[in-house]
């Protein structure tokens, strides 16, 4: 598990989302950055691991252009092999999520992007196991993030939880 941190960008140290090949794309993605956080839980008993990543930016148009980038590389197929589009509802300005039968640990993966207003939210998934993170439970995810995103933007006290 990773503790929730959030940092003011360093050009030398750019968050691990920043891999996008492309020069002029992880330009747009993470040379515009005004602050980065990130953190990481393991559910267990089928230790399935959760990821969140925040990237903010000066304003809407920067962190659209940037969503764009990171979707274009994250986007499909990323996930793995043979990704499916996963259905979240609505949350945020714009969204996508994809799963995959194998991801990095071995099983299912799931990984959901977002932007609500000046931020690009990440939430991928994964699992050892043989079952994915089911639909509901990614749209909860989603859900939850892009309504803390909206508090937190709105100068709210967070409420936002995934119930249960």
């Amino acid at each position: 598990m990773a503790e929730p941190d959030a940092q003011k960008p360093v050009a030398e140290y750019p968050p691990p989302v920043c891999q996008v090949p492309d020069k002029k794309k992880r330009q747009a993605t993470c040379g515009e950055i005004t602050f980065w956080g990130v953190s990481s839980f393991v559910r267990k008993p089928d230790v399935t691991s959760l990821n969140f990543w925040t990237l903010a930016y000066k304003d809407e148009k920067t962190a659209d252009a940037a969503y764009d980038a990171l979707n274009a590389y994250y986007g499909g197929d990323r996930v793995g092999v043979g990704a499916k589009p996963v259905e979240i509802g609505e949350p945020g300005a714009e969204r996508e999520a994809n799963r995959a039968g194998m991801g990095t640990m071995g099983g299912p993966a799931t990984i959901t992007q977002l932007r609500v207003g000046t931020l690009v939210l990440g939430i991928s998934t994964g699992t050892q196991g043989k079952a994915a993170v089911p639909d509901r439970e990614v749209k909860a995810l989603a859900a939850m993030v892009a309504d803390r995103a909206r508090q937190a933007q709105d100068g709210e006290k967070p409420s936002a939880a995934v119930t249960g």
